[in-house]
């Protein structure tokens, strides 16, 4: 009976060992954002992990989708936050400004993107706040199709 206890006392040991190994990331805090197209998660980056900048294919989107951005500093949301719409040379063409509250959420009419890039193929959306006063490219706009031949 003994042998069994301590069997299981040593089993248990390592399950939680492991278990509690498995609850904690190797990259602790950090900021990250999501963006979603109405409900659609499209985008959505940890700033702990540096990656490529992802696209967003605003196409097939209409004048009354809305775009929701997430951005999280280590969990809460920042202040004096903006979105900045800028064309292909890095030029900016709107800056939206965002109240401070608790919610991370800023949220963006595809309509208002797509008056503000008139004729812009190409744009990108850039992230800034007082947690980050340098921006922060969120992600690169796709925003009309481009017509490469006309048969």
């Amino acid at each position: 009976m003994k042998q069994k206890i301590h069997s299981f006392s040593k089993g248990f040991i390592i399950l939680l060992i492991a278990g509690l190994s498995q609850g904690f990331s190797t990259k602790p805090g950090g900021d990250f954002y999501r963006i979603f197209l109405n409900d659609k998660l499209v985008v959505e980056q940890f700033l702990t992990e540096p990656e490529s900048v992802p696209p967003l294919s605003l196409n097939t989107a209409n004048g009354n989708d809305q775009l929701f951005i997430h951005f999280s500093h280590c969990g809460v949301a920042g202040k004096g936050r903006t979105i900045t719409l800028t064309d292909e040379k890095g030029k900016p063409v709107k800056v939206w400004k965002f109240a401070d509250t608790k919610s991370t959420v800023m949220q963006l009419p595809v309509k208002e993107i797509a008056t503000a890039s008139g004729k812009m193929a190409t744009g990108t959306i850039y992230y800034a706040s007082k947690e980050k006063p340098s921006s922060q490219l969120l992600t690169k706009l796709e925003l009309k199709k481009q017509v490469v031949a006309k048969l």
